[in-house]
């Protein structure tokens, strides 16, 4: 039972400010969402329907490692299942080292996380201009 659970509806806050209020995240497609939400370092619980979504075969690996750790889950009956399971002491799977790590491995390599991402990204773009140019 999850007496405190509010609906996102799109229209009280920005999906930031929810996130940030928010207890734990769920995402139930492969969107920006999920990608945010670790991001934030929000405990999240991901999963989506894989004949919509196919995990590339490239990627397989970090996501077996996202679900030995409980972030991915292959169905919503699993996602609820991870949820009823963590959600009294969320901090404790959340924070631990093992958690931590998957999430972290997992932001390096398919979101940029940094500093000078303005920079970076007018680099990339000029450069992409430039090499139109040519």
């Amino acid at each position: 039972d999850f007496p405190d659970v509010k609906i996102d509806d799109g229209f009280q806050l920005s999906i930031h400010d929810w996130m940030r209020k928010s207890r734990v995240i769920i995402a139930d497609t492969n969107q920006t969402v999920y990608l945010e939400s670790l991001a934030l370092n929000k405990p999240t619980i991901i999963y989506w329907n894989k004949n919509c979504n196919e995990i590339d075969r490239n990627a397989k690996p970090i996501f077996e490692d996202l679900e030995e750790v409980g972030i991915y889950q292959k169905s919503p009956v699993l996602a609820a299942k991870m949820l009823s399971k963590v959600y009294k002491n969320i901090d404790h799977w959340w924070l631990d080292h093992n958690t931590q790590i998957i999430r972290k491995r997992f932001l390096s390599k398919y979101v940029a996380l940094s500093d000078n991402w303005r920079l970076e990204w007018e680099n990339l773009l000029r450069n992409i201009i430039i090499d139109e140019k040519k």
